[in-house]
């Protein structure tokens, strides 16, 4: 206000002043009143509360605050508060309600799928096939003296990974071409294996795996088996490759892997089947007893992703040792290494470093690739794992997101 006034005096001494009249005097006196009225509509207008009443009564005249126009005005704004209040009441009460029922449901769910995890070897049954056939293939592919004649009557047993494979040669990344330059197209299991050899089905049979049990998108979850897919397929990759780097056996790396991809899906799996069944048993109670608000609160309840993400954070890599039990395979590597990981062990082997950091790798980038995360984030989370030297700069060289066999595979 100063430096405004200053100005206009300053302009007032080089502008002419005309020579005042009768009625400039009343001109100017009027100025600063109009100011003033603009200001007050300004501040009412932002904030009406803050304005007091200048304006004088008239000789007689009521003021509105004490005319009974202003008395129901007032009463009216009283009842409009009770009833917001008792809204507001029953919303919370409602809001109250139905948090209590859906702990309960999702508590239940919890419950049925602990009952699950106690019995690994059907989960293993259930949702990947029969353990007997699984775990004398992944012997043979984890032992020396396997080979493409003892592994192909336990593929062919599986009619999924056969055509899995089949469909896998006949990529045209992978298809083999005649003399003449002509795309070959692969039709018998034996050719198809002969094409893959030994050491690579080590590698592609657990990301088959992983991409079979892949939990079906549902509403809320539309990008579930996308996102699984993704992840199952570059963490496998991460750590086939961090464990050729620094000397372990990849082919252990990828069953690893597998365990944990399996392992999550498994969780997905039985949390919606389970939060379905449980939903419908607590929907036909309230039917029973005509309780019908808790019958409207539990339609309108769907699966919580945070009890879901909780449930795979305290569970996955636990289930995940029981899956490699299962397999019972001669390896002591690969079940000390299974514990190792789902106790968070912070002196873990090689091998358990190695599953850490592909994990951790794989999540960078998929959340980098979203753009989730800045640069300057994804580096700083690389470096608290300590990855070995050379190995980031491998892993930035091929497509970890693309199927294993783009990358890894040398047909």
């Amino acid at each position: 206000m100063l430096a405004t006034l200053s100005s206009d005096n300053t302009a007032r001494n080089y502008l002419h002043t005309p020579h005042s009249t009768p009625g400039s005097e009343a001109t100017q006196s009027s100025v600063p009143a109009a100011v003033n009225i603009e200001a007050q509509f300004e501040q009412f207008m932002l904030q009406s509360g803050n304005i007091r009443p200048l304006v004088r009564r008239r000789p007689g005249e009521v003021r509105f605050e004490d005319s009974e126009q202003s008395y129901a005005r007032r009463r009216l704004l009283e009842i409009e508060k009770i009833t917001l209040k008792s809204k507001q009441r029953h919303a919370q009460s409602s809001a109250s309600l139905a948090d209590k029922i859906s702990h309960v449901l999702h508590q239940s769910v919890c419950m049925q799928i602990d009952q699950h995890l106690d019995r690994p070897a059907t989960l293993f049954s259930q949702y990947i096939g029969c353990a007997a056939t699984m775990a004398n293939l992944f012997r043979l592919l984890h032992s020396g003296s396997g080979s493409i004649a003892k592994v192909t009557s336990l593929i062919a047993s599986v009619p999924w990974m056969e055509q899995g494979l089949i469909r896998l040669v006949n990529r045209s990344a992978l298809r083999r071409r005649d003399a003449q330059g002509n795309a070959r197209t692969v039709k018998q299991l034996r050719t198809a294996l002969s094409y893959l050899g030994i050491d690579n089905l080590a590698v592609l049979i657990p990301t088959l795996i992983s991409e079979r049990v892949a939990p079906a998108s549902r509403h809320g979850f539309i990008k579930i088996s996308e996102q699984h897919q993704a992840f199952a397929s570059a963490s496998t990759t991460t750590a086939v490759h961090l464990a050729k780097h620094t000397g372990q056996c990849a082919n252990s790396a990828a069953v690893l892997c597998m365990a944990f991809n399996v392992a999550r899906a498994i969780l997905c799996h039985r949390f919606f089947s389970d939060f379905d069944n449980v939903q419908k048993a607590m929907l036909s109670e309230a039917r029973q007893r005509n309780a019908q608000k808790q019958q409207d609160i539990l339609s309108d309840i769907t699966p919580c992703a945070r009890h879901l993400q909780k449930l795979i954070e305290q569970k996955a890599d636990g289930l995940a040792a029981s899956l490699i039990g299962v397999l019972n395979l001669s390896s002591d590597t690969l079940n000390s290494t299974a514990l190792r990981v789902a106790e968070k062990a912070t002196d873990s082997e090689p091998l358990a470093k190695i599953i850490i950091q592909a994990r951790q790798y794989a999540k960078v980038r998929m959340l980098y690739r979203a753009r989730l995360l800045t640069k300057e984030t994804g580096k700083i989370a690389l470096r608290s794992q300590q990855y070995p030297a050379g190995s980031l700069d491998l892993l930035k060289s091929g497509d970890i997101f693309a199927n294993p066999a783009a990358f890894l595979v040398s047909i």
